[in-house]
């Protein structure tokens, strides 16, 4: 599993049909990684290739992708 997939596990939501609203999951591909972007109670962000937040990503509605 990838570094995305181990964190799903750790907070319990695998296999969860409905999503918890007090406890940020995040999203991940299908390979187990991070997802670019991530939202969570309204808000988006853009994550590294190591799943850590950009600084000053952090969006209302999204974030611009990142190209380098």
């Amino acid at each position: 599993d990838g570094p995305c997939e181990v964190v799903k596990l750790a907070l319990g939501s695998e296999g969860c049909s409905e999503e918890q609203r007090d406890l940020f999951v995040p999203t991940c591909t299908k390979e187990g990684r991070y997802e670019e972007v991530q939202c969570y109670a309204g808000e988006c962000w853009c994550l590294d290739t190591a799943g850590k937040e950009i600084p000053g990503s952090s969006q209302p509605y999204g974030c611009r992708g990142n190209s380098g």
